[in-house]
């Protein structure tokens, strides 16, 4: 999702799709993924809104998310910060090495996002990030 020159970036609705899949680190099922991303909407509005914003993302970034039919997940191409991160804190736990810095630990994701989702997962990324910090 970074914004290189002559790239364009996804709309927000792109991009909380983009991070759900990413936090969920596999298959997400559709009625999940639109329930998740419009809990305002009936059923029928947002699974349409995600028809929506998967067209979109598909035509700006083929291969960016993998669709089935009754599921999506990232290509696996790509990178996710936050996996490597949680796969650095456990090599530090687990009395291994990591390149991570301990700012770089101690970032924190996506901090004005204010999603339910995101929240729990920043507060378990931290959680983790400390105990690697600490030993």
């Amino acid at each position: 999702m970074r914004d290189g020159e002559g790239e364009r970036r996804p709309s927000r609705a792109g991009q909380r799709l983009l991070v759900l899949l990413a936090l969920h680190r596999g298959p997400v099922r559709r009625t999940v993924a639109a329930q998740r991303l419009w809990p305002h909407l009936d059923e029928r509005g947002a699974t349409g809104s995600l028809r929506s914003t998967l067209s979109r993302l598909r035509a700006g970034a083929p291969g960016l998310v993998e669709v089935s039919a009754g599921a999506l997940r990232l290509g696996h191409e790509v990178a996710v910060d936050a996996t490597e991160l949680e796969e650095a804190a456990q090599a530090i736990l687990s009395g291994g090495a990591s390149d991570w810095t301990a700012g770089q630990l101690a970032a924190e994701l996506l901090p004005e996002w204010d999603d339910d989702w995101v929240i729990l997962e920043r507060e378990r990324l931290r959680e983790l990030s400390l105990h690697a910090i600490e030993t």
